[in-house]
């Protein structure tokens, strides 16, 4: 938040995931151009560049105009309002006024405050008065519950969405009908929930079967693998 220390997102280790999906697009390129050449190459990916790509305008607006973005909590330094609001019932919505059209249909026929369409009605004035603004989108949330709030601005063709727990996740009947979680059982564990495949092909969707090898499972293998010549010490389960 803008008065607090910077935080962790969540416990997702982006720099990672993000790595991972920027490796996958590397190796499709090369084997493109391997396919064409013959040749092969090496993929060169950081993790720290990984977070970099992805941090919008950040380098152009510090270069161009020395900006150094802050700390927005959640909201966005670009649009307003743009962010998350609480709800009369506890829970919380995504809110997303991206454009002056999206925010005159939020005022007019959400916030039924015509006038503040007429005297916010650039980007760059609801900026320089986010305070006024967010505070009324949040006297409207603060209202209703939050299933009304996602009704009425679904009606006004405003961008608003629920902020989830997992908890929510798991009741979510949008979840269920894509299936996004898939429960695998494992031998030690017992039925555990996972992520399913994704992105998902039309002709081969892709399935998980199990949940990785246990602890040595492979080890008979290694012969195979690494020509073993007595020298490589294999862990075994009692290790």
């Amino acid at each position: 938040m803008p008065d607090g220390p910077p935080v962790t997102p969540g416990s997702t280790s982006l720099d990672d995931y993000i790595s991972g999906y920027y490796g996958v697009i590397g190796v499709m390129m090369a084997l493109r151009v391997a396919e064409q050449t013959g040749k092969g190459q090496v993929i060169d990916v950081a993790l720290f560049e990984s977070i970099f790509r992805v941090l919008d305008e950040t380098a152009p607006a510090y270069a161009k105009n020395g900006i150094i973005r802050g700390r927005d909590g959640c909201m966005t330094r670009q649009v307003c309002p743009h962010g998350h609001f609480p709800c009369a019932d506890g829970h919380w919505v995504a809110i997303a006024c991206t454009s002056d059209k999206i925010w005159e249909r939020m005022a007019v026929r959400v916030l039924k405050r015509p006038d503040f369409a007429a005297s916010h009605p650039k980007t760059r004035d609801r900026l320089a008065d986010r305070a006024t603004i967010d505070g009324a989108v949040e006297a409207f949330t603060g209202a209703h519950s939050m299933e009304d709030v996602i009704r009425l601005c679904t009606e006004g063709d405003v961008p608003c969405g629920p902020i989830n727990s997992i908890a929510d996740i798991f009741a979510d009947p949008h979840y269920a009908a894509r299936e996004t979680i898939l429960r695998v059982t494992d031998p030690a564990l017992g039925e555990v929930a996972v992520p399913n495949v994704f992105p998902r092909l039309s002709e081969t969707p892709g399935r998980i079967t199990h949940l990785g090898p246990g602890f040595g499972d492979w080890n008979d293998r290694l012969d195979e693998i690494l020509a073993d010549d007595g020298q490589i010490r294999r862990p075994r389960a009692e290790d």
